[in-house]
């Protein structure tokens, strides 16, 4: 985060501390060296000017394009501005000849080529329809619509009965019973329509109850196991799953375009990986201890795909893994 700062205010100043020769290295444009303070130049609308250097409207677009997609054009602006100006300000007074600020411009400006080589390589990726409906019907499995769940439940408004009552069902008492017997106060803490529900949408069932006990519901096999108490926004639940209709799959329609930016967004990984594997091997560097793992599992692949979130979660953890109090 440190270092994404200083790349910011690298960006922002552009020449900042006397580094008036920097420069992307992929487009003259996009850092704004000095100029004529003239209203545009070659063609382009100056939008800022500090002493005689100038930002136009294209270094602020190719900025917020290759760096800050997400800050406003006039943010960008006023963070050039102000910077540039307490960077004159700061040559003024010396600060220019320090060795380590040279070396942190130098590290920033690194780090910009790096970013723009790695997007250079990057530019032209892109996922076809095709691509996509070829994952999709490959981990078909991946986008299966949470079931029809037919449930029984109790619901209490502190652990310690929901325990009681736990015990007593171990000891033989009838679920059944028990449902009607607490069925006012289950319909207050839940604000469910009955405490016995037939083939209703496990995914409609995630609000009132919450997703972990939706998704416990919509995987459940054993139908006559009471499972709980599980805790939910207002309480403590019980509950049973009686029965249970698939629902089929999500349209591959209503995902195409989330899809494709998914499988866009691993391409682009891949290639990131990649390069910096190539720039390892060549240095003969290797990531210190400290982040080892997770370097370790985003080149491996081991991290979790980010396609799958395009499903509704139904495989979620087993009961014994999402469920044990």
């Amino acid at each position: 985060m440190f270092i994404r700062r200083i790349l910011l205010f690298v960006l922002c100043c552009v020449g900042i501390f006397g580094a008036n020769c920097f420069c992307f290295g992929v487009s003259t444009r996009a850092s704004a060296n000095t100029r004529p303070a003239e209203s545009c130049v070659g063609g382009d609308e100056i939008v800022a000017k500090v002493g005689d250097r100038v930002l136009t409207k294209k270094d602020v677009d190719f900025i917020k394009k290759m760096f800050m997609p997400r800050v406003d054009a006039k943010r960008i602006i006023y963070l050039w501005t102000i910077n540039a100006e307490l960077a004159d300000e700061a040559r003024k007074e010396g600060l220019a000849d320090s060795s380590e600020v040279r070396s942190v411009i130098s590290f920033a400006q690194d780090e910009v080529l790096a970013t723009l080589y790695v997007r250079e390589h990057q530019k032209d990726v892109d996922v076809s329809d095709a691509e996509a409906k070829k994952y999709y019907e490959e981990h078909k499995k991946e986008f299966r619509l949470l079931p029809y769940v037919s449930v029984k439940m109790i619901a209490f408004d502190n652990r310690e009965d929901a325990e009681k009552v736990k015990k007593a069902l171990i000891e033989g008492a009838n679920f059944d019973n028990l449902v009607k017997k607490y069925k006012k106060q289950t319909l207050k803490l839940t604000g469910l329509s009955d405490v016995c529900l037939k083939e209703i949408s496990a995914r409609d069932l995630a609000k009132p109850l919450g997703p972990p006990i939706a998704y416990t519901m919509a995987n459940v096999k054993d139908f006559k196991q009471v499972i709980g108490p599980r805790r939910f926004a207002k309480g403590w639940l019980l509950f049973k799953v009686v029965g249970k209709k698939e629902a089929g799959y999500i349209p591959y329609e209503k995902i195409a375009s989330r899809l494709k930016s998914q499988l866009r967004r691993r391409k682009l990984g891949e290639i990131r990986r990649k390069l910096i594997a190539q720039a390892e091997k060549k240095t003969g560097v290797k990531p210190p201890d400290s982040s080892r793992v997770n370097y370790k599992e985003s080149v491996s692949g081991k991290r979790k795909k980010n396609v799958q979130s395009t499903k509704p979660a139904i495989k979620g953890k087993s009961e014994k893994a999402k469920g044990k109090k």
